[in-house]
């Protein structure tokens, strides 16, 4: 599993550009998940067990939400708008800042789109959809009891 600091220091360093092109909201949620959230859309960033990386994009018009696998749709429906990166998948830092830096690569270069807010993509999306876990809530709610925990405890 990816150590929680590599992970967050790869995600916030390879999406900062798309961050700021597209106005999208960075939000640490734990030590294997990452939010970047736009007003109708949230794109999650979760390290995986075998030291890789997902990227799930969630259609907050959809009631309730659903996750769409944008890598999967990129690379079956966008392959050709695609650079592969030929760097060396060796395990440390340096392949988690490769995993993310292709992800944001990959979606910097073909799914400019659907961070703009474009949601004309999703009509050509074939594959099963995730169902979506309001993570952000949680950790909203969280957040908010621990607060009052801190404050009975004073």
């Amino acid at each position: 599993m990816l150590a929680h600091d590599d992970f967050l220091a790869a995600t916030k360093s390879a999406f900062a550009g798309l961050a700021a092109d597209f106005g999208l909201e960075y939000i640490p949620l734990d030590a294997e998940t990452v939010i970047y959230k736009a007003n109708s859309f949230l794109i999650e960033v979760t390290a995986d067990r075998f030291d890789g990386m997902s990227l799930i994009y969630y259609d907050l018009n959809k009631n309730p939400p659903r996750g769409y696998n944008i890598l999967l749709f990129l690379f079956d429906k966008r392959r050709n708008q695609l650079s592969f990166s030929h760097a060396a998948a060796t395990p440390g830092p340096s392949c988690k800042r490769n995993y993310a830096d292709n992800l944001a690569r990959h979606l910097g270069e073909a799914g400019r789109d659907i961070l703009a807010g474009d949601k004309a993509w999703l009509s050509g999306y074939t594959w099963p959809t995730v169902e979506y876990r309001n993570k952000l809530a949680e950790w909203e709610a969280f957040s908010v009891w621990m607060e009052r925990q801190r404050n009975w405890n004073l």
